[in-house]
């Protein structure tokens, strides 16, 4: 039989080691995954939310909410207007810096989602939609240059 006080001391340990396992698991947020950072796409802006974040893994989720397709573009920069642009005012993605290129998703078509995964290292970043169209006029429509383009702060 095991007196009244080795049973409490034993219960008490047990409480703690629960407790601390408890707090490990709350720590980790109880899931080894990548957190997850929404875009939404809409004729003419680009919302990311959050739009500051850690460094680590993120999987992306390219939201469409507008009218037409969509694609979501991830590039290492602090300032969309500082990107190198065409003529019709798209991203001219083969003249970024090198490295600055991290990935993208393409054809989002309306009232679709499409998820990708990133390492995002401590900087800054812009997110962009590149779809150039040619209108029925004959004009070519940039979406970057209507501006869809938003920035990220990776801590």
């Amino acid at each position: 039989m095991v007196s009244p006080v080795r049973f409490f001391s034993i219960s008490l340990r047990l409480a703690g080691a629960i407790a601390l396992g408890m707090a490990g698991v709350a720590a980790c947020g109880g899931d080894d995954g990548p957190k997850s950072i929404e875009v939404e796409l809409s004729e003419w802006t680009v919302k990311s939310d959050p739009n500051s974040v850690d460094a680590g893994e993120y999987e992306f989720a390219g939201v469409n909410a507008g009218v037409e397709t969509h694609e979501f573009v991830l590039v290492k920069g602090d300032d969309p207007a500082k990107l190198p642009v065409d003529a019709d005012g798209a991203v001219v993605e083969d003249e970024l810096a090198d490295g600055a290129f991290i990935g993208e998703i393409e054809d989002i078509a309306v009232d679709a989602t499409k998820r990708v995964n990133f390492e995002l290292a401590a900087g800054d970043y812009v997110l962009f939609c590149n779809v150039t169209e040619t209108e029925d006029d004959g004009t070519v429509e940039s979406h970057f240059k209507q501006g869809m383009a938003t920035t990220l702060h990776v801590k």
